[in-house]
Parts: C-alpha cells; sequence; structure tokens
C-alpha cells in the first residue's frame, strides 16, 4: 500500500489484516481507530478490521504492507 508524507486514511482489507512497516516510515507505530470515540492503535499488534477506516501518519513517502490474518484471536485488540 503507498502512503504519502503526512496524514493517511487507509482501510482494512476483506478479512482481519495488520499493518507491516518493514522501513518503518510511520510515526511511532502508532496510528488512529474509532469505535465511538478516536482511539490509539498499535499499529505492529493491533489488527484492522474489514470496512473500518485508520489514519496513520508516514514520516516519508513509501510503501506499507498489509497482511491478512487467518486467527484474528490471536491479536492484542481489533478495531
Amino acid at each position: 500500500m503507498v502512503v504519502s508524507e503526512g496524514w493517511n486514511l487507509i482501510g482494512g482489507l476483506y478479512k482481519p489484516s495488520c499493518l507491516m512497516d518493514p522501513d518503518q516510515i510511520l510515526s511511532g507505530g502508532t496510528g488512529f481507530g474509532f469505535d465511538g470515540s478516536y482511539v490509539a492503535m498499535d499499529l505492529q499488534n493491533d489488527v484492522m478490521m474489514p470496512g473500518r477506516g485508520y489514519w496513520v501518519y508516514a514520516m516519508e513517502s513509501g510503501v506499507i504492507g498489509v497482511r491478512t490474518l487467518h486467527s484474528p484471536e490471536n491479536a492484542v485488540r481489533s478495531y
């Protein structure tokens, strides 16, 4: 997934998924989901759910990966 420098609105795929940021371009590994109010999320451990949007801040333009999960119940949290 291509991201631009600054804030990016991204979405979950058709299955629960998590982000991969091998070049560490996402600021502090933190993003925001919405569950009645904005909730900080750990981009390395939390799960993105299908049909929901998430804000992430990229320190520079680049590419991040999205990996679908077969067992989201093993994740720390899901939004």
